[in-house]
């Protein structure tokens, strides 16, 4: 990067962390994980060690938005013993991709807005340096506005990751149609 100063390069890998850090605490597995104690006090450890790994996986030139759906579920069977097998893990992958290409491109508003919903609206925000403020939101409305935030970005971009025919595993995705 030639022409971006160190120092707002570093604050925008920063802010991306951040918000791949909240994506994931928005995401009902984790909640449920977080919730209900699975693996104690090392719970919080793991959610925080994710963005890191997932930064990393997601660097590698051939992955894309099924490779990290893969990934998120396997950290998730492999930390947690859940076996996620719904779209929120698509919707998830889909907003980290769409978090990256908003970094590669100097958005750091957009990620500003939506740290901004998550720590007004999560319980579970001091994980990465948000104090929890008065009248925090339901876990319901949590999840509402998550929907909201990420289905904008969604629509405002081609979905060019995702092809017609079946994977290597013979799984064919499909998209859903709306009315």
């Amino acid at each position: 990067m030639a022409g971006v100063p160190k120092s707002d390069f570093e604050s925008g890998v920063k802010l991306l962390e951040q918000a791949i850090t909240g994506s994931l605490i928005m995401w009902e597995p984790v909640k449920y994980a977080l919730q209900e104690g699975i693996r104690g006090d090392d719970g919080p450890d793991i959610i925080l060690w994710m963005p890191g790994v997932v930064m990393d996986f997601i660097k590698k030139p051939k992955n894309d938005v099924h490779d990290l759906v893969g990934y998120l579920q396997d950290i998730m069977e492999a930390e947690f013993n859940m076996d996620i097998d719904d779209e929120s893990t698509l919707f998830v992958a889909r907003q980290i991709i769409h978090f990256i290409d908003d970094t590669k491109e100097g958005g750091t508003p957009q990620l500003l807005g939506f740290l901004e919903k998550v720590k007004e609206t999560s319980i579970y925000g001091e994980l990465f340096g948000y104090a929890p403020r008065h009248g925090t939101k339901s876990a319901d409305g949590l999840a509402s506005q998550m929907n909201d935030v990420a289905l904008e970005s969604m629509d405002s971009a081609p979905d060019n990751t995702l092809d017609d025919g079946p994977d290597e595993d013979g799984w064919e995705t499909v998209k859903p149609k709306r009315k």
